[in-house]
């Protein structure tokens, strides 16, 4: 799922691909491609795609039952995961294998 109107910084995503490969990976797919764990594919997740439920999701109480706390994260390296997780999504909808695309008029407000 893709929102085009978010711009991807290539270098925060650069910086986001090493913290994904060290923190997300495990339970997410080395590819953001859950591999049979109860996490979801993250370049699908209506979740992942605001910033703000992003971030809550790895730091605050709103995250689901299964999903850790990452509160050592700063709000740079967040923001760095995001853009990642962003750059990938888009890479999948544009390679069509997520199908996905939001629209300004499907796009829920966080």
């Amino acid at each position: 799922m893709d929102d085009p109107r978010i711009v991807i910084d290539a270098a925060q995503a650069a910086q986001g691909a090493i913290l994904y490969h060290s923190t997300c990976y495990a339970c997410h797919g080395s590819e953001l491609k859950s591999s049979g764990s109860i996490a979801p594919d993250l370049r699908e997740s209506r979740l992942a795609l605001s910033w703000t439920r992003f971030a809550r999701s790895c730091t605050r109480d709103c995250s689901p039952p299964w999903m850790p706390k990452y509160d050592d994260l700063t709000e740079e390296d967040l923001r760095a995961l995001y853009m990642y997780v962003r750059q990938q999504a888009r890479e999948a909808a544009r390679d069509h294998s997520v199908p996905h695309s939001i629209t300004p008029e499907k796009r829920q407000s966080p």
